[in-house]
């Protein structure tokens, strides 16, 4: 089963494809040496994570090591890349009401992510109920070790849960960069200990100890994930002429040439949200750049924003169909549903809408998608399709790895660091000065 893109209606002339893609042969090169290069020292080393054993086998081994019929929940306290991506895959298997079956399955991830008081009183109203230390696991994202929202949080955790019990330390794992600082104190305090390559950011990550841990410990087939993202990659790289990711990075490079600004993911499959918001910062952080590679002035980029379907068609439609034609939709969706409820021939509400009785909730979002291509078709609206045959571990991490690999083939295009992100760091040094007073 693969993840099927459909360009189509994308808008952009077949010639003008080919004659950017063909810029790219010589980066496509690049990445096949990059797949044979387990060093870590080029920047697109992300690309082999999927095949490399030694974080695999090290986050399997630890969550084994914790698995057991007590443990209820991961407190997993990171921010940005360090956590978007394995809320992504969380949310996508598990679903976004996960937290509404409180008794049918644990673990489960609670994200950590914002200094919000509320948001916190929250988290430590849940601790208050655990009865013992083996409830939880408390895991620290942070690939530089001083991200000042994410330490901030794992220090008002440690003792929130030293309050509750003593000697937790067995009980956290610090994921971060060997040698940062939170790794030396990490060993001083012995906690237990995951490393993450230098060179892999955080919106890269995902297939590193960074998502692999904390999957693995919610019971993710984080193998098949890994399998996924390796079929992916080899059916990308090595075959240049049917590479849905360069010519994705293609597509929304003309459009961008074109006046087309706007980037929206629109998923039909709510659960699939986070992958959105994920996506939403490899993209922002990745091309929206003031300078290019060699220090020029540009300004580029795309503004990427999340839709959910049928949800948004309902509050946005009106502005994506009848306003300004500066945005490219991809539309997200699988028809594959291992649960699907069915109405009721003798409606209880009849008369008000015609033709739902007997429906199944498949056939009525099927319909409505259906119906949204061709509204965007009739309005002369340019759209991708990404038809995925099912949602599960296999899937997503295809689909992942194709989400990274165009944006790198995207950055290339654009000249651009997809890697850095430079503006991020005004904000951290910002907010480390006010603090500081």
């Amino acid at each position: 089963m693969k993840v099927n893109f459909n360009f189509e209606n994308s808008g952009i002339l077949e010639d003008k494809i080919e004659t950017e893609e063909s810029k790219l042969r010589d980066y496509t090169e690049h990445l096949k040496g990059v797949l044979n290069d387990n060093s870590y020292l080029l920047d697109e080393a992300s690309l082999y994570l999927p095949f490399e054993t030694k974080f695999l086998a090290e986050s399997s081994h630890l969550a084994e090591h914790f698995k057991n019929e007590k443990l209820k929940y991961i407190l997993l306290v990171g921010i940005g890349g360090s956590n978007l991506g394995t809320m992504a895959v969380y949310n996508a298997i598990y679903g976004s009401l996960d937290c509404l079956n409180s008794n049918k399955r644990f673990p489960k991830i609670i994200f950590v992510e914002t200094t919000s008081a509320k948001y916190l009183d929250s988290v430590f109203k849940l601790i208050d109920t655990f009865n013992s230390k083996e409830d939880f696991v408390l895991n620290i994202l942070s690939k530089s070790g001083g991200t000042t929202e994410t330490i901030a949080l794992a220090e008002l955790l440690i003792r929130k849960l030293e309050e509750r019990f003593i000697n937790i330390e067995d009980r956290i794992v610090v994921t971060t960069e060997e040698n940062s600082k939170l790794h030396t104190i990490a060993q001083k305090n012995n906690y237990s200990v995951l490393t993450q390559p230098p060179k892999v950011g955080g919106r890269y990550s995902i297939f590193s100890n960074i998502g692999l841990f904390p999957l693995a410990l919610a019971g993710i087939d984080i193998e098949r994930l890994l399998e996924g993202a390796k079929v992916a990659l080899v059916d990308l790289v090595n075959t240049y002429g049917s590479n849905p990711s360069l010519r994705s990075a293609v597509v929304r490079y003309i459009a961008r040439q074109e006046g087309i600004v706007i980037n929206n993911q629109f998923y039909f499959n709510p659960e699939m949200e986070f992958c959105g918001k994920w996506y939403r910062q490899l993209m922002g952080e990745s091309i929206g750049k003031e300078n290019d590679i060699n220090g020029n002035k540009i300004n580029n980029g795309i503004c990427p924003i999340v839709s959910i379907g049928s949800t948004d068609l309902h509050s946005m439609a009106q502005l994506y169909i009848g306003g300004p034609r500066n945005i490219l939709t991809y539309f997200v969706y699988s028809a594959d549903s291992q649960i699907n409820q069915r109405l009721p021939e003798n409606l209880s509400l009849d008369g008000l809408v015609n033709s739902i009785e007997n429906k199944s909730t498949v056939e009525l979002m099927n319909a409505i998608i259906d119906g949204t291509k061709a509204a965007y078709t009739k309005n002369n609206l340019a759209y991708i399709e990404v038809d995925m045959p099912i949602i599960d571990e296999y899937t997503i991490g295809m689909y992942l790895q194709y989400q990274m690999l165009e944006i790198m083939y995207l950055a290339k295009l654009m000249n651009v660091n997809a890697f850095d992100q430079p503006n991020v760091e005004d904000y951290k040094l910002e907010t480390k000065r006010i603090l500081q007073g």
